[in-house]
């Protein structure tokens, strides 16, 4: 029997909630707050999951996508960060002048 409240899905939506308050989205303690949220404020929940996990390489489409310039210089500190901590990215963006860094490699496909 599933206790609502006590699964690895339900300690993810908190981890998030924790992260949409660090990354000024706004506070969030429910699961159905989560789901009255903006896109842009799950789509930081969502990367800033992705920041607290032990990946080396992040494959991201679009993460710029529904953010606001606060969402969208938060993002790019964290790649960033991440960057300098010796892991890796992939992104497909149509804004790739924002993941400008040293080192990196830009591939345009048309």
């Amino acid at each position: 029997m599933h206790v609502p409240g006590t699964g690895s899905w339900w300690r993810a939506m908190k981890v998030s909630a924790r992260m949409m308050e660090a990354a000024a989205a706004g506070p969030c303690t429910s699961a159905s707050q989560m789901a009255m949220s903006t896109a842009g404020q799950r789509r930081r929940a969502g990367l800033a999951m992705l920041q607290l996990s032990s990946a080396k390489l992040w494959i991201l489409d679009e993460p710029m996508t529904n953010l606001d310039r606060d969402g969208r210089t938060l993002i790019v500190s964290w790649i960033k960060q991440h960057l300098s901590l010796g892991g890796s990215a992939v992104i497909a963006t149509h804004q790739p002048d924002e993941f400008a860094a040293p080192g990196s490699l830009l591939i345009e496909l048309s």
